[in-house]
């Protein structure tokens, strides 16, 4: 009797194959998954090179002191000779990382990934060198994601501090009637910018960590709700400038600045991207989290194509109420979706319920300043249990509800104690006493019940506005750090 044959679906197959995700047995067991049948086999192999990484080993930095450059010729041809794809294998490569210990130039970026025509998924981490006379991509890459990860460039021949910048209050600007000419004209010598000039239409680009080696002078301003820290602006003006000479061609639809250990990390490539010419003209998904901070510059230049908007402000305590600037939004008429994610922790372990009340009112402060054409609104917070119900939450209710689009309102809560958000409050106190002390959220503040669902129903209830607008559309999530 003949052995009936059975087939399983594509789709089948793509989920069995997609469910193998132990980085150790993955290759093997995708290269046995392609063995089984004609009908295994191209999508195993599809799952097995769709993801490719290789970096330069420890071996492969400069030897040679006397000639660091011819050694680093050698160094790149061997990784490009490692990069080449076996047969048959280059158009199934969709997600490339390059991780490089030494400084490589644009046309040795372009050069490897001419290699890997069907790629739709990029991260780097690299430095790039600056090249005189980098080669007129014939082609653009467009990608998905480009992320990132950690870039280093440079920007040589900076504008040096000047007098203008004694002034900590001057916001800095290009007018509609600047010179773009003049600067566009030239080619560019950040190396960032020589390196986005490679791709095309990116629908996300990640900024992870793009760091310049440049010395930068910086100056403190007041933002929304604290003082942030931004280039001084003879140096935004440089920035200005360099960036006007990035051509046509990149065009980015959703940028996104994930946390980074410091604010001024990322902020000197995203001026470079805000004040490009055409790369932001189509921006339509804008996600600034952790220290970041969306300032009026960037707004004017990216918000009439805005319609996502996702940020971070931290709450805080001082006692001079910063209302934000009423022209914030000015420009972003389109803007539909504001998810604004605070964090409400006393950097004391009282409690007291007017700094607390404070912090949040100005967290929440942006939501005063936003556009009629808002219709989803999220507001995420990161807090004290016990802090939950000293939230002045009519006053957001009655901020949120005069917006005449919204629908749909979310509120996530994410509660915990003290020592859940600062460890070293609990260390501190554990040096100093050689025991571990017993901490409260705040004596002069009454517990609420550590039910979750009573949380949660105390603040629907002191939010009559929104209920009555949105309905069902409004929802509140209380959970555990």
């Amino acid at each position: 009797m003949a052995l009936r044959s059975v087939h399983l679906p594509s789709e089948t197959i793509d989920l069995i194959l997609a469910n193998i995700n132990d980085d150790e047995v993955r290759k093997r067991h995708l290269s046995a998954c392609s063995l089984v049948s004609r009908h295994w086999h191209f999508p195993a192999k599809a799952a097995l090179f769709h993801t490719i990484e290789f970096s330069s080993q420890s071996d492969t930095l400069p030897r040679d002191s006397q000639d660091p450059n011819i050694t680093l010729a050698e160094d790149f041809d061997e990784i490009l000779h490692d990069s080449i794809p076996p047969p048959n294998t280059a158009l199934l490569i969709k997600h490339l990382k390059v991780q490089l210990l030494f400084p490589v130039t644009v046309d040795q970026i372009s050069s490897i990934l001419a290699l890997h025509p069907a790629i739709q998924y990029l991260t780097l981490r690299l430095e790039v060198k600056h090249c005189v006379a980098p080669s007129v991509p014939l082609k653009r890459i467009n990608l998905k994601v480009l992320n990132l990860r950690s870039v280093l460039f440079s920007v040589p021949a900076l504008t040096p501090w000047s007098k203008d910048d004694i002034d900590p209050y001057a916001v800095w600007l290009p007018n509609p009637t600047d010179d773009v000419g003049a600067s566009a004209d030239k080619p560019s010598n950040c190396t960032l910018l020589q390196l986005l000039n490679l791709f095309g239409e990116v629908t996300t680009l990640v900024l992870e960590n793009a760091l310049t080696r440049d010395r930068v002078m910086w100056v403190s301003v007041p933002s929304l709700s604290k003082t942030r820290t931004f280039p001084r602006p003879t140096y935004r003006s440089a920035l200005w400038a360099e960036a006007q000479k990035l051509p046509k061609g990149l065009s980015v639809q959703s940028l996104v600045l994930p946390p980074t250990f410091s604010v001024l990390h990322n902020w000197v490539g995203f001026l470079l991207l805000t004040y490009t010419r055409y790369a932001l003209e189509h921006l339509q998904h804008l996600e600034i989290l952790g220290e970041h901070f969306f300032s009026r510059d960037a707004l004017t230049i990216v918000g009439p194509s805005l319609t996502y908007l996702k940020t971070t402000v931290l709450g805080d305590s001082s006692a001079e109420d910063k209302l934000p600037d009423p022209r914030l939004f000015e420009r972003a008429n389109n803007l539909s979706h504001f998810h604004l994610s605070t964090y409400i922790i006393p950097d004391n372990l009282t409690g007291d319920p007017t700094i607390v009340r404070r912090m949040f009112d100005n967290a929440v402060r942006p939501i005063s300043v936003l556009p009629q054409t808002i219709t989803h609104l999220t507001l995420q917070v990161q807090t004290c249990k016990s802090f939950v119900k000293t939230f002045e939450w009519e006053n957001l209710d009655r901020v949120a509800a005069k917006y005449n689009r919204l629908v749909n309102v979310q509120i996530m809560v994410t509660v915990g104690s003290i020592t859940d958000w600062n460890p070293e409050i609990d260390f501190l106190f554990f040096n100093a006493r050689k025991k571990r002390p017993k901490v409260t959220d705040g004596p002069s503040t009454p517990l609420l019940p550590l039910n979750l669902e009573t949380m949660r129903k105390v603040i629907i209830q002191r939010l009559p506005e929104l209920r009555n607008k949105v309905g069902d559309g409004l929802t509140v999530q209380i959970s555990k750090a």
